[in-house]
């Protein structure tokens, strides 16, 4: 199925491949800034953090107009003194001309230099910007590096030239003087809306510092409203890093008061909204709400409230509740819809009826053909000078041997481009399979084949690059970038053969095909019941939240007991912790690739003949896909490690992507006692992949009894009859995409 598409320059796709690594490296700097000391005084950040600090590497940007960005936490609770700086260090090509070449240094979309990119500045060079100190956000900054690179000759003409071409170097730093004291914070007013109105700011968070807090021992409707929420963050967010905690309303403790709070349920079952309650505009009386006149809110009305938080000025509190689950469940879809949330003023909004769930896509087994116009797409245009791109990505639940696969490409290009030098190249997963010469702005047709070896189960995408050039001015007059454009037409389409349901079993795919149209409606998030992993489980909720391209991002949620037959059967499983907590993943048995121990501390595999050998498996984070046992169209997913500190690290992995086979192992390079490379981070995660084989069966209750062997780290992978090895003496080198 297609799933819609989006449009960039390719600076733009160099600008989101750096970024790869920085989300995530920004998320874990966010998710340290307010950790608590013993005292509950909140930890003061470092002054000082470079791009290498971050994860970057050496980067060097081409064309002309590049751009580079990087967020950095602010200063939090803490103070913040003059002498703020920004401390880049930048080369570039001798061939720019200084007279068209710039470069401008924005700060929170606020530009705080410009400059020539001139021979003064060829060679590596160190510039030093200071940051006035009422520009930096004490929680998340921007920074954005945009070059704009012109040649000395021939100027106006060729723009892929790649002596256009300035590096930023990872020794770049910003340092903000944060004064050791804890400062005066802000009183901020939150509402509901996009918060427009003076004084207020919206209370949906899209960065760090989020809590979710739910009852001791939340329903699936409260769970299915605190994974919904997640996921509507997530998309809310795009690159920005973003990490998610969660608490037990009985269990918060001061420091995380510290945090945005998202309260879920009604003061019946979660104490917190009791405390809360001269904060709110409507106050509760046990499990109902009361609307300002006093009248009750309907038990089955969903209750949304933003209100400042108490323990700290410059944080809000978002309340999901109602009386009863269903108006829960309503609360919590209303806010994940982008069309009803476009509808919430003020500080309160009430939920009198379901929230529908808006048609997003053509159904994806039955149909062989699907237009770009099915999906609600209208005619895409992509403008400007150079090689523009545009992409759509499209599902394959398998790839049929020996049936076609077409793409009906219909296109318009501009009458006004240079005939000789402007094509369009189409790339299927990264790989060029067809290219269309530029003609006189006449719409066209063409039959391209989708070779079925470029093609993979799940998502897959399409890519058009449109390299746009007008013919040679002799007076090199300005570059008239209206004159560049393609058009595709919304009646192109995507046929393919007959769907099965073979080829999901494979980490590639991922998140296909929990996520299928750009929605999540067929995957049911399964937690452990230890509270300290609902964190790290929510983020993850929040990574897939990000992929959604549907009006309402929801996604339903459970614990293990919650979990019924119809489950089973109908969905794809996403085993969420660490074992003991969750029965199910142990449950599963020789059916992983790798399974754990009785004590859930140690992976293991328990075939003859198989070894896993390597490093400690003690703080092993692993991602595992199967079959469901129980229904043949379904898959389960296993994100899990041997400690739930290790859990974090597994996000991470399956943040990047690049995963391959059944099973996947995460580890930390420092953990893991092997030198790192020349340049390598050893605080990046390792992964290493593999297929394994797994036996039938279904699924057994529980692991006693197991005749599974427990192998050693110091066992050497040698003289075995049909070895496997996971590689984590050797593939564990196979670092993850974007580092």
């Amino acid at each position: 199925m297609v799933s819609g598409w989006t449009s960039s320059s390719r600076f733009a796709r160099v600008t989101s491949g750096l970024l790869g690594a920085l989300v995530i490296a920004v998320a874990l700097l966010l998710g340290t800034a307010t950790t608590a000391l013993a005292q509950g005084e909140p930890t003061k950040p470092p002054s000082e953090v470079s791009f290498k600090d971050l994860g970057m590497v050496d980067s060097t940007l081409r064309g002309r107009l590049a751009t580079y960005l990087v967020y950095f936490a602010g200063n939090g609770v803490y103070e913040l003194g003059d002498g703020n700086e920004i401390r880049l260090i930048f080369s570039h090509s001798e061939l720019l001309s200084p007279r068209s070449s710039a470069l401008s240094v924005v700060w929170n979309g606020v530009p705080l230099k410009n400059m020539s990119l001139d021979k003064s500045n060829v060679d590596r060079t160190r510039l030093v910007i200071p940051i006035p100190r009422d520009k930096v956000d004490p929680d998340v900054n921007e920074l954005r590096l945009i070059f704009y690179m012109q040649l000395s000759e021939d100027e106006c003409f060729e723009l892929d030239n790649p002596s256009r071409a300035s590096t930023v170097y990872s020794e770049s730093s910003v340092f903000l003087n944060i004064l050791p004291n804890v400062g005066q914070i802000p009183q901020i007013q939150y509402e509901l809306g996009s918060g427009t109105t003076p004084g207020t700011r919206s209370i949906f968070p899209r960065t760090g510092n989020v809590r979710i807090v739910l009852p001791a021992e939340p329903t699936r409707a409260e769970l299915t409203a605190a994974a919904t929420i997640a996921a509507r963050t997530g998309r809310d967010a795009g690159i920005k890093p973003i990490v998610i905690r969660a608490s037990r309303a009985g269990e918060l403790d001061n420091v995380g008061r510290q945090d945005h709070l998202i309260v879920i349920g009604n003061a019946a079952r979660n104490p917190l909204i009791a405390e809360l309650d001269a904060r709110l505009p409507l106050k509760t009386s046990g499990a109902t709400f009361l609307r300002p006149d006093g009248a009750s809110v309907p038990s089955d009305h969903g209750v949304l409230q933003a209100a400042g938080s108490p323990w700290r000025p410059d944080r809000g509190v978002l309340l999901v509740g109602g009386s009863t689950d269903e108006a829960v469940l309503r609360a919590s879809r209303a806010l994940a819809s982008e069309t009803y949330r476009k509808l919430m003023l003020g500080t309160f909004a009430i939920v009198d009826q379901a929230v529908p769930v808006l048609p997003t896509a053509a159904p994806e087994s039955s149909e062989r053909q699907i237009s770009f116009a099915d999906l609600g797409n209208e005619d895409a245009t992509v403008r400007g000078l150079g090689e523009q791109s545009f992409s759509l990505n499209f599902e394959l639940p398998a790839i049929v041997d020996k049936q076609p696969y077409n793409l009906n490409l219909y296109l318009t290009t501009s009458p006004l481009l240079d005939f000789n030098r402007s094509n369009v190249r189409v790339v299927l997963n990264k790989v060029t399979i067809h290219s269309i010469r530029a003609a006189d702005g006449v719409r066209r047709h063409f039959l391209i084949n989708l070779p079925a070896a470029n093609l993979r189960p799940g998502v897959n995408t399409l890519e058009f690059l449109a390299a746009h050039h007008v013919p040679r001015d002799p007076d090199c007059g300005p570059i008239a970038d209206e004159r560049a454009w393609t058009v595709i037409h919304r009646d192109s389409s995507i046929t393919f053969a007959q769907a099965d349901t073979q080829g999901r079993n494979s980490l590639l795919n991922l998140p296909y095909p929990f996520l299928r149209n750009g929605a999540l409606e067929e995957t049911l998030l399964v937690v452990a019941s230890d509270a300290t992993e609902w964190g790290p489980a929510l983020t993850f909720a929040a990574d897939l939240g990000r992929r959604t391209r549907v009006d309402m991002a929801r996604l339903e949620a459970a614990l293990p007991n919650q979990v019924t037959d119809n489950d089973w059967q109908s969905r794809h499983l996403i085993l969420y912790g660490t074992p003991p907590p969750h029965p199910m993943i142990t449950g599963l048995g020789s059916r992983l690739p790798l399974q754990f121990n009785d004590r859930g501390d140690r992976l293991l595999q328990n075939r003859e003949g198989v070894l896993f050998a390597g490093v400690d498996t003690s703080r092993l984070g692993v991602i595992e896909i199967i079959s469901n046992p129980r229904a043949a169209d379904r898959v389960i997913l296993v994100v899990s490690a041997t400690t739930s500190e290790m859990l974090p690290l597994v996000n991470t992995a399956v943040r990047q992507g690049g995963l391959a086979g059944n099973v996947a192992t995460v580890s930390q390079n420092v953990a893991t006692g092997l030198p790192a490379r020349p340049g390598e981070d050893p605080t990046r995660p390792r992964v290493a992949a593999a297929d394994l084989e797994v036996e039938g069966g279904q699924p057994s209750a529980a692991t006693a009894g197991r005749t599974s062997r427990l192998l050693s780290p110091a066992i050497i992978a040698t003289g075995l009859v049909g070895l496997i090895t996971l590689g984590l003496l050797g593939m564990l080198g196979l670092q993850l995409r974007g580092r």
